[in-house]
């Protein structure tokens, strides 16, 4: 798991998390400001968790306009997004920043957040949003190096295992950002490199795989993220299935895949083909 990958899976866990009366939660009481109003609380919480206080300006931050400020002062506040950044808010467009969260992707005109301190109708608490208004700048963690994951290896040297390891995840990573998606290629197939896969295929965008066999998580998906599989869904996944219709479009076996949306051995064998012969999505 790349470092990224680690802090958005630290706030990942909170989700769902809901605060006391008057602003309680147990990232103010971490701070020693509880109380308060906690999303920035809950941004420095989640990088202290994730063993990284060092890669916000000054450690950690209480107030939203001060985190803002220090990410600036170090030249890391940016336009643009990437995954990992904070994004900092302001609800009146004015001078005053209102609110920070998590990016954990990228949408057209705006990110896909985890937030604390916000409402989606079910308390105040810690919850996912997509958000394209309000924008006012996104803050670059100072990423140690070893958060730069190597380069995949170059095309045409997937050996054909039928195992889909970190290798063949590095160079669908790289396809799917060909193709115009916002990506870490680290290797791990996980939720955003689901998504990525799932937009290109035409199918729905949960960042979510299901129907996968125990036996085949084991033997044949070494290269995917724990977190990518949907354990409520049986019977295969719409995206698998696409994929492998776009394989065997190019005439290349995958022992059914297309019919029973399940990523063994024949899939797996088939994608690294497809990825050794210059697929393209």
């Amino acid at each position: 798991m790349s470092i990224i990958d680690t802090v958005i899976q630290v706030a990942a866990n909170q989700v769902g998390y809901k605060e006391g009366p008057n602003n309680q939660s147990k990232y103010g009481a971490w701070y020693g400001l509880d109380h308060q109003p906690w999303c920035a609380m809950f941004v420095s919480w989640v990088f202290a968790q994730a063993g990284l206080p060092n890669a916000i300006p000054g450690g950690k931050f209480a107030a939203c306009g001060t985190g803002k400020r220090a990410f600036a002062n170090v030249n890391r506040l940016y336009a643009a997004p990437q995954i990992g950044d904070l994004v900092f808010f302001s609800w009146n467009n004015s001078t005053i920043t209102d609110h920070v969260g998590i990016v954990t992707g990228v949408v057209p005109g705006g990110v896909q957040t985890i937030e604390g301190n916000t409402n989606t109708g079910q308390g105040d608490g810690v919850w996912r949003r997509t958000r394209t208004s309000g924008i006012v700048g996104y803050g670059r963690p100072n990423w140690p190096a070893t958060t730069q994951p190597a380069a995949p290896p170059p095309a045409g040297k997937l050996p054909v295992t039928g195992i889909w390891d970190a290798a063949t995840s590095a160079q669908l990573q790289t396809l799917l950002k060909q193709a115009g998606a916002t990506l870490i290629i680290d290797g791990e197939f996980g939720p955003n490199s689901a998504r990525a896969l799932q937009k290109v295929c035409g199918t729905g965008q949960d960042g979510k795989i299901s129907g996968q066999p125990l036996s085949y998580r084991r033997a044949n998906q070494p290269g995917w993220h724990p977190s990518v599989y949907d354990n409520t869904v049986t019977g295969g996944s719409t995206v698998i299935r696409a994929l492998a219709k776009r394989i065997e479009a190019k005439g290349i076996n995958t022992a059914g895949t297309s019919k029973d949306g399940v990523a063994g051995p024949g899939l797996c064998a088939g994608l690294q083909t497809w990825l050794n012969t210059g697929g393209r999505l």
